[in-house]
């Protein structure tokens, strides 16, 4: 049996629910033996669901701090998804325990934190892989790196916590190397302008309001256009690319790509702050 942790701000929340959920299927498809063995969580949702409860439900155990957690568990999964200023406190802590860590996303809440982040990683001979569950759809396997164009739209409640997706798409698709970021309001829409420094471009395209699925179109190296809904089961095709990190430390991809999310997600803010003035990276 393989032990698994949740380290997250508040445990009722989408991501840590469905995580427990699709491990269950995981280990039923595969024959495995991952369990989601301890919990620790900041504070209980306001009206949802107690770290006893979930922890009564999943049959884990609720641990008391973070360094208690990591004592008793092979792996650790930091989610608070929707509170990325917290990512880097608990990191920090997990980190120097050696123990493979997987962080959901939004990775953490700026550049210089993600670099912070993975130093501390690197010091303390700890695996460490972050990304959005977008970049494992099946629909994008093909188109892996080196796009020539990009257009990725659907929903979001606010950029703060869903530009991540977005740029998951453009850089798993067209690699690192953006040269400017530039954001433009468009009522309840907002679209963000991506150049590269050979001149390849992508745009995002994100309706803060009704729920829409994730849509790109692409260009692949050849010029050939596609049409890609996304439609395939991403957090089961996500928990199986963990799972392989947490038994190999192979993350998959370039930690460069996740530092360069981050650093255009800044440049986002930045953009949109001083009314979508172009800004370079």
């Amino acid at each position: 049996m393989k032990k698994i942790g949740y380290i997250d701000y508040y445990i009722d929340e989408f991501h840590a629910n469905k995580g427990a959920v699709t491990l269950k299927k995981y280990n039923d498809e595969h024959g495995t033996d991952y369990r989601l063995a301890a919990v620790w969580a900041e504070i209980d949702k306001v009206g949802g669901m107690t770290t006893d409860e979930f922890c009564q439900k999943h049959s884990a155990e609720k641990c008391a701090t973070i360094a208690e957690l990591c004592e008793k568990v092979d792996y650790v999964i930091i989610f608070a998804p929707d509170n990325s200023e917290k990512k880097e406190e608990y990191a920090l802590q997990a980190l120097r325990f050696g123990k493979p860590v997987f962080m959901d996303k939004t990775f953490t809440d700026s550049y210089a934190s993600a670099k912070r982040i993975f130093a501390a990683a690197d010091a303390a001979n700890t695996p460490l892989l972050s990304s959005s569950s977008v970049r494992y759809a099946d629909e994008l396997v093909p188109y892996m790196g080196g796009c020539n164009s990009l257009l990725a739209f659907g929903s979001g409640v606010d950029m703060v916590d869903y530009a991540v997706h977005y740029l998951e798409f453009v850089v798993a698709c067209m690699g690192v190397g953006i040269s400017t970021v530039r954001h433009e309001q468009r009522g309840q829409q907002e679209w963000v302008h991506i150049t590269y420094g050979d001149g390849r471009q992508a745009t995002l395209a994100i309706s803060m309001g009704e729920w829409l699925p994730f849509h790109v179109f692409l260009t692949d190296r050849d010029g050939v256009t596609a049409n890609l809904p996304i439609g395939s089961p991403i957090f089961e095709r996500q928990l199986a690319a963990v799972i392989h990190f947490f038994e190999t430390g192979d993350a998959g991809f370039d930690r460069a790509q996740t530092l360069e999310l981050m650093k255009a997600r800044d440049a986002i803010f930045q953009s949109k702050e001083n009314h979508g003035v172009c800004v370079k990276l």
